[in-house]
């Protein structure tokens, strides 16, 4: 479904925080031992030029933005429900997913973009209620975990999307809904 009005864009990594530093650490002891060796010396008594060579060849980027697989669009689609979609890159679709069907390889470039994978399921709300916004929203956070849960069953990593770190409770929704509808009315109208 078409969102007309976007509150928020969440974004799924494909791993949390944690396994990603993890994983960065053991492949940075990997290469210092490589340099050890191939340098015959410890890490310590290599040349500075050379450690810091090696540091920039191998220096993973920051998570926050490198990591991500994908978003959750959470806004009003044309029927003033609450709703959601998924979009993912196409390297993680699954198989079937059409755009994967047709072509079995694609460039690094293409396996990069992202495509929409899926609609979560409609919330009608009380426009003048604030705590229906805020179910509603929690109930479409929580089917989109359970999408992510269930697509990456079968990969390497247990995908994460990423939480808020406050609670919704302190958003305005009903104003920012009234706010939205004025200063962005939708086509047609």
């Amino acid at each position: 479904m078409i969102l007309v009005y976007k509150f928020f864009k969440l974004p799924i990594y494909r791993r949390s925080y944690e396994k990603y530093y993890q994983e960065a650490k053991k492949d940075r002891e990997k290469n210092i031992k490589i340099l050890e060796s191939s340098w015959n010396k410890s890490y310590k008594s290599i040349p500075e030029h050379a450690r810091l060579d090696e540091e920039n060849r191998h220096e993973w980027p920051p998570w926050e933005f490198n990591d991500i697989i994908g978003f959750v669009d959470i806004g009003m689609d044309p029927h003033d429900r609450l709703t959601g979609n998924i979009f993912l890159m196409r390297k993680s679709l699954p198989k079937n997913h059409h755009k994967n069907r047709y072509r079995k390889y694609h460039t690094t470039l293409e396996k990069q973009q992202i495509y929409y994978f899926r609609e979560l399921d409609p919330y009608k709300v009380d426009w003048h209620n604030n705590s229906f916004y805020i179910e509603g929203i929690n109930q479409l956070l929580s089917e989109a975990e359970r999408t992510i849960k269930e697509l990456s069953k079968t990969k390497k990593h247990k995908w994460v999307l990423q939480k808020f770190p406050f609670s919704l409770d302190c958003i305005n929704f009903v104003k920012m809904a009234s706010e939205i509808h004025r200063n962005f009315p939708k086509m047609g109208q």
